[in-house]
């Protein structure tokens, strides 16, 4: 999955920060992550920035859940706005089955089964 995310600002940021939420309203904040996580570094410039997240595997089961995004400065004290609720987007498959039949819950947990001897 990709997202998007426009940055428009009236003034320069140095070394700005973005940080990302994803939230279901099953269970609420599932995870989130920084740029500064991946040393990824970029300047807020007027008047429009894009800034592009991947998240090449997202084991998430069927349900809705919102992508979130903070925009901060330099400083741990810099915050400049949040996007709440952000993106909203659904995964429609695989359907899940409870008491014992396939999967459940919200995340998907790449497993495999062996019989020992």
């Amino acid at each position: 999955m990709s997202a998007r995310i426009v940055i428009d600002s009236k003034r320069v940021v140095a070394d700005a920060r973005l940080r990302v939420a994803i939230e279901s309203p099953r269970t609420g904040v599932l995870g989130g992550f920084g740029t500064p996580l991946n040393e990824f570094r970029f300047d807020i410039r007027p008047p429009t920035n894009i800034v592009r997240v991947t998240l090449p595997d997202l084991p998430l089961l069927m349900g809705a859940y919102t992508l979130n995004a903070a925009v901060y400065g330099p400083g741990i004290e810099d915050f400049i706005h949040r996007r709440k609720p952000g993106a909203t987007f659904e995964i429609t498959e695989p359907r899940t089955a409870s008491f014992g039949m396939g999967e459940d819950g919200v995340v998907r947990f790449d497993h495999h089964w062996e019989l020992l001897e």
